[in-house]
């Protein structure tokens, strides 16, 4: 993704995408450390009392724009050695997109987990967990802005046409982070169970940038001219003078810094009645595991931002009519080259847009309510409702999702079928499967087939090692010498060699 204003390359490029949850791999019982993602007092109901990850990774791809129609497409085929895609005219890709009148949203959502692991101690529970994870959200586009970033301002039956457009925002976020999580068991009583828990996690920026468009008004007269008859607007971008626009320049990789925190709490109906284990727990494999009829979390997750220091704001604000030449903009190799630019152009002033030093944009928060039922046996059904919120004026937004997952769990296979709704428009079906320690699903399985319009693809994959509650490793010793006992040693009287015993024996 090159440098120079990630929130137009994003607007520009092909898939607008809208993220997802991964809801094949955080709410069975056998989630472990993954179910941290979205409570952090869910590892207490765990099923495992120690859980290693070794490598998790989701990503996510949706348009709501741009798609392939019916019947012209694969995602199984992109998987080939030689892939087959069909073509239309002149070479070019089967695309169309949506004409609907509603605004182009998008959320760019991919996730790698390293090396983690969680450890469940009584009523008490630890983990430690790391990640890297890219972010980017585009809300409120209008229709003729979005046809403009796909075919260009060569759209002829677009130009000299005044277009209005507001409250529209863009955000990127990439950072690496390293957090711990503690749960804790607070009360158990007859088949009532409460935990909470918290995750804290420090933050390390690699990218952010953001626009925030209150109002804009503007037209396009030719393929190299654009008019803006009034615009309120800001961004803030990072770099120096030297910064290029295809790489990281001498920024450094870690260009902010921040802390975010997960918080949740979580009721648990029992089936049988409990005893509390307060204090009485002597080895963390001896954690019991409680079976319940159902259970309800709450949380906060992505509670935080990030600042950075290097970054630079900028105010775009006029209210009298500017004609901006599009072709000086093809020649910028900085980033200030395209400030400076973009400035000029407005303003007449090549600094004059220029804001302040720094900014800090948040996290995509969002609240999370779960509810588990365990219907019977190994058959479970869950209902997760996430709803996004924000603390910070810039931010990376979430969109909601309703989803409902059937699920079907054993020690070594689990099959999730999750029915979610994004943004209250999109319906998806997908399945997730675990085999052993290996877990693998999506959640729009209708990209891997024809079922539908290809708006996107989606694949998430887990590898981890576990341990059970109950189940405590046996000791062995190979090279232990372990001597027989005699006679004597054992409590048996009618065994030891005495001359009372060997009379009983010759009188039988």
């Amino acid at each position: 993704m090159k440098k120079i204003f990630v929130f137009l390359t994003a607007l520009f490029s092909l898939f607008s995408v809208y993220s997802q949850e991964t809801f094949g791999l955080v709410n069975g019982n056998y989630a472990g450390v993954n179910g941290v993602m979205t409570n952090p007092s869910s590892m207490i109901n765990s099923k495992l009392y120690l859980d290693i990850n070794f490598l998790t990774c989701d990503i996510f791809l949706h348009n709501n724009y741009v798609y392939v129609p019916s019947g012209n497409h694969s995602t199984i085929e992109a998987f080939k050695r030689n892939p087959d895609f069909p073509m239309a005219a002149k070479g070019k890709y089967i695309l169309d997109y949506y004409t609907d009148n509603y605004k182009k949203n998008a959320y760019v959502n991919f996730r790698l987990n390293g090396p983690s692991a969680m450890l469940v101690y009584g009523n008490h529970a630890f983990a430690i967990h790391d990640a890297i994870r890219s972010v980017t959200s585009i809300r409120g586009i209008e229709l003729p802005t979005a046809k403009f970033a796909y075919e260009g301002l060569y759209s002829t039956p677009q130009q000299n046409i005044n277009y209005s457009t507001s409250n529209f925002k863009i955000a990127e976020l990439t950072w690496g982070e390293i957090g711990f999580s503690y749960a804790y068991q607070f009360k158990l009583k007859n088949k009532d169970s409460w935990s909470f828990g918290l995750s804290i996690r420090r933050l390390w920026g690699f990218d952010g940038s953001y626009l925030t468009g209150r109002t804009a008004n503007y037209a396009v007269t030719n393929d190299t001219m654009l008019v803006i008859n009034k615009l309120d607007a800001e961004y803030g971008i990072i770099g120096r003078s030297n910064d290029d626009v295809t790489g990281f320049g001498t920024s450094g990789i870690s260009k902010g810094k921040g802390w975010a925190f997960d918080i949740g709490i979580t009721y648990t109906k029992l089936k049988n009645y409990a005893k509390p284990t307060f204090g009485s727990i002597t080895q963390a494999c001896k954690s019991k595991y409680q079976d319940y009829d159902y259970r309800i979390g709450v949380s906060i997750i992505d509670l935080g931002g990030i600042n950075y220091k290097v970054g630079k704001t900028y105010g775009l604000s006029t209210n009298t009519q500017d004609s901006i030449n599009i072709r000086p903009f093809y020649a910028i190799t900085t980033i200030d080259g395209f400030n400076n630019t973009l400035s000029n152009s407005i303003y007449h002033n090549s600094i004059q847009s220029f804001s302040g030093d720094g900014y800090k944009i948040g996290l995509p928060s969002a609240l999370c309510i779960q509810y588990d039922y365990h219907y019977r046996k190994d058959w479970y059904f869950n209902a997760t409702i996430i709803k996004d919120f924000n603390l910070y004026k810039n931010h990376v937004s979430r969109p909601t999702i309703l989803a409902f997952t059937p699920r079907y769990e054993k020690r070594w296979f689990e099959c999730n079928v999750p029915l979610s709704l994004y943004d209250y428009r999109h319906p998806r079906v997908g399945l997730a499967f675990r085999f052993m320690n290996f877990s693998i699903g999506t959640e729009k399985l209708g990209s891997f087939f024809n079922f539908n319009d290809l708006t996107g693809a989606d694949l998430y994959f887990s590898l981890r090692i576990n341990l059970l509650k109950g189940k405590c490793p046996t000791k062995y010793k190979p090279f232990e010498y372990k001597p027989k006992k005699k006679a004597e040693d054992c409590n048996c009287p009618d065994k030891i060699d005495t001359e009372s015993n060997r009379w009983k024996h010759k009188k039988k």
